[in-house]
């Protein structure tokens, strides 16, 4: 059984908050809240399909594929419920997880998200980095990725993003492009039983505030939080406000379900894995 590459801080007994990254980054992009998360809850991040140390597809990528994966990961791990913190692309993949594993999913965190994603656009470019690489990619979400002006208060984590980028796997980026190319929520979301924050970025230039509304307003009690100043990578550009904001509906979640998990030790059956 081949699994994800994935972080895990075996705070064992401890509720679960597995987190899901943006295209074209790595589960580094979660540091800010793995530390600030880590002191009280079990974080395990994952790395996407062909994104860091995670293979690239030998079949056809999808969202609802990867989320199916992301499962068995855990089932491997001994978590039985969880909640699920998504950022774009890992966005998505929240969708799936809330959307099918209502019984699983304690809480959802769906940041910067879209309920579908232009066919034609992201069919279009998985062609363009097959053929081509990453390098124009790299150059046009220079300019995408982060609110204008982060690149001068934050040089250094704006240049370590990107550079995360370019040396990203072409196939694995574009197989993840073409997973998006194929995804709508619009089922999925009303099924969505899980208390559910969605965030935007203020100057999201990918997934702009109208857009992600959508989200909001297709889950059943979804909460919608515009984190001001921010653009797509919000978590990274604005950590502080992000994770107050994620704290409190994590806290309020597992509060509404009681201790509605079970940890590993009480779980049977799983093969287990090695800590990453």
């Amino acid at each position: 059984m081949k699994y994800p590459h994935y972080s895990d801080n075996g705070l064992t007994g401890a509720p679960a908050v597995v987190f899901l990254g943006s295209l074209g980054t790595t589960l580094e992009m979660w540091e800010p809240q793995l530390q600030a998360f880590g002191r009280h809850y079990r974080t395990i991040a994952v790395d996407l399909p062909g994104h860091g140390r995670t293979a690239v597809p030998d079949d056809r990528c999808t969202v609802r594929g990867f989320a199916d994966q992301v499962v068995t990961l855990l089932d491997a791990l001994g978590v039985d419920r969880f909640s699920v913190v998504g950022l774009s692309f890992g966005g998505a993949v929240a969708q799936a997880l809330a959307g099918i594993w209502q019984d699983r999913v304690v809480g959802a965190v769906i940041a910067c998200p879209a309920p579908s994603y232009d066919s034609d656009f992201w069919r279009s470019r998985a062609l363009y980095v097959r053929t081509h690489g990453l390098i124009e990619i790299v150059r046009r979400t220079a300019d995408r990725r982060f609110a204008p002006g982060f690149a001068r208060r934050a040089p250094d984590v704006y240049t370590s993003s990107l550079l995360t980028l370019s040396t990203m796997n072409p196939a694995g980026y574009a197989a993840c492009c073409e997973a998006l190319a194929a995804h709508n929520a619009a089922i999925l979301l009303p099924r969505i039983t899980a208390p559910t924050l969605v965030l935007a970025g203020e100057l999201d230039r990918v997934t702009p505030p109208s857009l992600v509304r959508g989200v909001a307003e297709a889950v059943p009690g979804a909460i919608l939080r515009t984190l001001v100043g921010c653009g797509h990578l919000a978590n990274v550009e604005d950590p502080q406000e992000f994770n107050a904001l994620v704290g409190a509906h994590l806290e309020n979640s597992i509060r509404r379900f009681g201790r509605a998990y079970r940890t590993a030790e009480q779980l049977t059956g799983s093969p287990g894995l090695p800590r990453a």
